[in-house]
């Protein structure tokens, strides 16, 4: 017995009997949020993500849905289209996995310090995701309630806790920008964010607002009608509820919201991103943030104070007519006072500045003069070409003739000869006293 003795190995001595141990096979959780990880592999080049990863992921969600493929991967989730079995189309949002992991928890250390001593408890990735998806079901069915006809949010056929995604109708779209840039028209583009502004003013009557409004999350549907998107960022205000965590996705933020992590977001924080979002309608492309995400987690007020008022000026004098600027100005001032206090108020003041400034006759870029000038007797006329500046402006050929279309009429009603062909002799005139005006209002 005594020989058979073994002292005992020091603390931290122990050997594994057996380190070939096999692992356990991955739940259905961590397998499905493997997936989805696979995906976001693909971020820059998302056309080169093979349909079998996606597929894989349709397949845990709905057997029955055949995978078209991945359409896009964004700051919430990851959009995949497919198809049920009376071929109808659906869109699957699946959220990021971190939003997945975390689920109902509080979140960890780290978030503790990126949140600056926010009340943890409200800071539930999931829960915020979830609520998302039910204000985006609340919302469609007060649309459809209501016949408002001008705006349409996709319908959702489920909105699932675990594994975090939501099912929806796949709406046949186009962005707003893509839609807008053919007709090179700034009063069409501006009467499209008028438009928008329309829809906003519903949603916020409804109680909601989208916390991240921008062109890219605006589309047309065949019907011409607005498609607002992407509403699992959205907040209901009448709940006492405020589910927020470092939503640094945002893009059009004011100061105080990129300081609070969203925090008391309230309307007149909306109409700061519709300020912006005006600019892009403008100009026909998206604007760069203003805040990055880690000047938005380490950066203090002042700093962020300071950058945004350099931002905004900045894009104020892009802005040629003096009533759009002030418009742009007033909505995304950062002092919440200073601002419009209703989407109403700001959709009656861009009207009156489209009605009371230059819009009346249109700025345009040097190569639509050029274009005027080789489709009127003006330029084919004595072989003169008229010196211009290159000043770049923001109106199109549309505006030109629309312009030149109204000097038509006017011509013809003062003549009063009723010519079948409606074409004046005195176009060169026209044009002439077009690019007359333009100079004195120092436009060219």
């Amino acid at each position: 017995m005594k020989g058979d003795f073994k002292p005992l190995q020091p603390p931290g001595k122990f050997k594994a009997q057996n380190t070939n141990i096999p692992k356990p096979p991955p739940t259905e959780e961590e397998s499905f949020l493997h997936l989805v990880t696979q995906v976001l592999h693909y971020t820059e080049s998302k056309k080169a993500c093979p349909l079998a990863v996606p597929a894989s992921i349709v397949e845990r969600i709905n057997p029955k849905y055949n995978c078209i493929g991945l359409h896009d991967i964004g700051g919430e989730g990851i959009i995949i289209r497919a198809v049920d079995t009376s071929n109808l189309g659906h869109a699957l949002k699946v959220a990021l996995p971190h939003a997945q992991a975390i689920g109902n928890r509080r979140v960890g250390i780290w978030d503790k310090v990126m949140f600056k001593g926010m009340p943890v408890d409200q800071n539930s990735y999931k829960m915020r995701y979830y609520e998302g998806g039910e204000i985006q079901i609340k919302l469609y069915r007060s649309l459809v309630r209501d016949a408002f006809a001008a705006l349409s949010v996709p319908m959702v056929y489920v909105n699932n806790l675990s594994p975090l995604y939501i099912d929806m109708e796949w709406v046949e779209s186009i962005s707003i920008l893509d839609y807008l840039k053919p007709r090179k028209s700034l009063k069409f583009s501006l009467e499209m964010f008028c438009k928008l502004l329309e829809c906003m003013e519903y949603v916020h009557g409804e109680g909601i607002v989208h916390r991240d409004i921008k062109a890219g999350n605006i589309m047309i549907g065949r019907n011409d009608n607005l498609v607002i998107i992407d509403w699992t960022m959205s907040k209901d205000l009448r709940s006492n509820r405020d589910l927020t965590y470092m939503i640094s996705a945002g893009t059009h933020l004011s100061p105080k919201i990129a300081n609070q992590h969203f925090k008391d977001f309230s309307i007149a924080d909306e109409i700061v991103s519709l300020g912006f979002t005006m600019l892009e309608f403008f100009h026909g492309n998206p604007l760069p943030r203003c805040f990055s995400k880690k000047e938005i987690v380490e950066s203090k007020s002042a700093t962020l104070l300071r950058k945004y008022t350099a931002y905004r000026a900045e894009l104020a004098e892009t802005l040629v007519d003096r009533g759009l600027r002030d418009v742009f100005l007033k909505a995304t001032d950062p002092t919440e006072k200073y601002r419009y206090e209703l989407v109403s108020d700001f959709r009656v003041a861009l009207l009156h500045a489209m009605k009371g400034t230059t819009m009346s006759l249109p700025t345009v870029t040097a190569e639509v003069i050029d274009e005027i000038h080789q489709r009127t007797i003006f330029a084919e006329g004595d072989g003169q070409k008229t010196t211009r500046s290159d000043v770049i402006t923001h109106y199109g050929i549309e505006d030109i003739r629309d312009t030149l279309r109204q000097f038509q009429e006017e011509q013809c009603e003062l003549c009063g000869a009723n010519c079948s062909e409606k074409i004046c002799h005195k176009i060169d005139e026209r044009v002439i006293k077009l690019i007359l005006h333009l100079r004195e209002e120092n436009l060219l």
